[in-house]
């Protein structure tokens, strides 16, 4: 294409009429100028940034775009689908967090006020929750000091920081006591259970579970959504309750979403083998490394789905949104969860999807911006988002 090193550098400048963005998008689809535009952003990448957070989400853009145009279409199927992902996908990749983590943050320039987000604005959540203990008292976590907690029978608990809670158990035999730890919406938690297990819970979730395990299991409930790190014990298998869903394992680790709002939990696998069962235990699948189990709202179906991209589903626990091809309204839903925000909709909203990756420690206003360059229009209120056409 003519004038391609110019065009994308104006581009990235959000200087671009429509008409040459679609140029453009049409030069990233065919792929006759992936060298100019690899230049242009390992350029702009080795500049460098200061900012740890933000060079993540850029070199992330590169290494997308860097697969994208790199790759040989060859079927003619094969390219025409490849020209709808590189629109879905690479605008918003490229405009959205190309465009406002690298040079707003390089530069230090603010993007200017968008006509519909107003100067009101959310802060992103932050490593809050409450402890239940035995006897029914609850602790507030987040103003909890630094150091040992409290004891529950034989079991110590300590905070060694922020945002952090060890059970650690003597190695008498323990009282089976009952705690409870409940993150609110526009919170997150890690906590390491008495046997080693890791859980790190994310906004609007809970774990139940004894201080101490003993017997032949080790049984825990948990809702919303947990990573799980589980600690391996071949004679007491791991189970994680969800309403009528069982998860079974060994040692490993997985990820599980059940937000009633979603419309289905999501087991996703990521090491060890685990059995999802329903139906008390007459329904199961097992899965393997990368398998997804889907478990209906009424909790009478399972389906696997193989090849998942993991790295998308557990992508809260590094502090990310992940977003791919996602619509505006599932979106909308993990950040009311985040920033503790009700949403709301007027008009017809246009039927689109996105897709990226954008930092969860940002105030929700940057959030808006990137995403309102698909001409979907978000007003901020004192009780949360509007989201127009």
């Amino acid at each position: 294409m003519e004038n391609a090193r110019e065009l994308f550098i104006r581009f990235l400048n959000n200087e671009c009429t429509e008409e040459e963005v679609a140029q453009l998008m049409e030069a990233f689809a065919s792929g006759e100028d992936a060298a100019t535009f690899n230049d242009i952003l390992h350029r702009q990448l080795e500049a460098g940034l200061d900012d740890q957070d933000y060079a993540v989400e850029i070199q992330e853009v590169y290494h997308h775009i860097e697969r994208r145009i790199g790759q040989e279409l060859k079927p003619k199927q094969v390219r025409l689908l490849w020209k709808r992902l590189a629109i879905a996908s690479l605008v918003v990749f490229l405009i959205g967090i190309g465009y406002w983590f690298f040079f707003n943050r390089k530069n230090n320039t603010p993007i200017a006020a968008s006509k519909s987000i107003s100067t009101k604005d959310f802060a992103p959540g932050s490593a809050k929750a409450t402890l239940t203990l035995a006897n029914g008292d609850v602790v507030g976590l987040d103003s909890a000091g630094i150091g040992a907690l409290t004891k529950q029978g034989s079991v110590s608990i300590s905070k060694p920081d922020s945002g952090q809670l060890v059970y650690s158990a003597n190695g008498t035999r323990a009282q089976i006591l009952y705690n409870t730890i409940t993150v609110p919406r526009g919170g997150h938690y890690e906590v390491t259970l008495s046997d080693g297990t890791k859980v790190w819970l994310n906004a609007a979730s809970s774990i139940h579970f004894p201080t101490a395990f003993s017997g032949n299991q080790r049984v825990v409930e948990i809702t919303g959504e947990a990573y799980l790190e589980v600690a391996k014990q071949t004679s007491a298998p791991f189970i994680v309750k969800n309403g009528a869903t069982e998860i079974k394992v060994l040692g490993t680790h997985f990820n599980i979403n059940s937000y009633p709002e979603e419309g289905y939990a999501k087991i996703t696998l990521l090491e060890g083998k685990v059995a999802v069962s329903i139906h008390q235990g007459h329904d199961f699948r097992l899965l393997d490394p990368g398998q997804q189990a889907r478990i209906t709202p009424a909790g009478n179906n399972i389906s696997v789905l193989t090849d998942v991209d993991t790295e998308s589903e557990i992508a809260w626990k590094s502090n990310l949104f992940y977003f791919k091809n996602a619509d505006i309204k599932t979106i909308m839903r993990e950040l009311g969860r985040w920033y503790n925000i009700e949403v709301s909709y007027e008009g017809e909203i246009p039927e689109r999807t996105f897709s990226g990756k954008i930092s969860r420690n940002t105030n929700i206003s940057n959030v808006l911006k990137i995403l309102e360059q698909s001409k979907i229009h978000f007003r901020v209120t004192p009780q949360g988002i509007v989201v127009t056409p």
